[in-house]
């Protein structure tokens, strides 16, 4: 599988002190140097099939992407395009936004609006068939044996914490050492 970071519109509203409302994560909504279906449609049609992954930064809106997912019915579209597989992320160092109009992040990565955030993805993502690769989620709570094809988490303050500012400043060595046996 191929994952192409960057192909969607809206990236301005995404890093330090950003608010993801911007981010537009359906297959319209690529930059115009990047066309999904024809990307897609390409790796299909080679002598070995390359599949497309997309890529679904949301910037801590929790929002922003549920209604992608509700109204914008993006789930859906990748399926119909014969993408399979998604990874979303969460990238926000100081919390996540829990509605579309808010100034500033009111939730933790780990809160519950974030638990029941994880659990609506994860059964949208099922009922369409896609794979998910969630990065800064939340703690796994068992939901993957009813719903597998939550293939695999980059959470429990892992090396993706590196790059925060304060958050990253917490992590030692001593830490990293241990995730190869301790990876959940």
């Amino acid at each position: 599988s191929v994952l192409a970071e960057g192909w969607n519109k809206g990236w301005s509203s995404y890093g330090a002190n950003a608010d993801g409302t911007a981010l537009e994560l359906g297959i319209d909504d690529s930059y115009p140097d990047f066309d999904v279906n024809e990307v897609t449609e390409f790796g299909a049609n080679l002598s070995n099939p390359v599949e497309m992954t997309m890529h679904n930064e949301t910037s801590g809106n929790l929002a922003n992407y549920e209604d992608e997912i509700e109204n914008e019915n993006i789930f859906e579209n990748y399926e119909d395009t014969g993408i399979r597989s998604i990874k979303n992320g969460y990238v926000n160092d100081p919390g996540l936004y829990d509605k579309l109009d808010d100034q500033e992040p009111t939730q933790t990565h780990h809160s519950q609006r974030a638990v029941n955030h994880h659990q609506t993805v994860i059964q949208a993502a099922a009922a369409n068939r896609q794979m998910l690769e969630i990065h800064e989620g939340i703690k796994p709570t068992g939901e993957i044996r009813t719903y597998p094809n939550v293939a695999a988490r980059e959470v429990v303050k892992a090396q993706e914490y590196d790059g925060f500012g304060e958050l990253g400043s917490r992590v030692g060595r001593d830490h990293h050492v241990t995730l190869p046996f301790t990876r959940m």
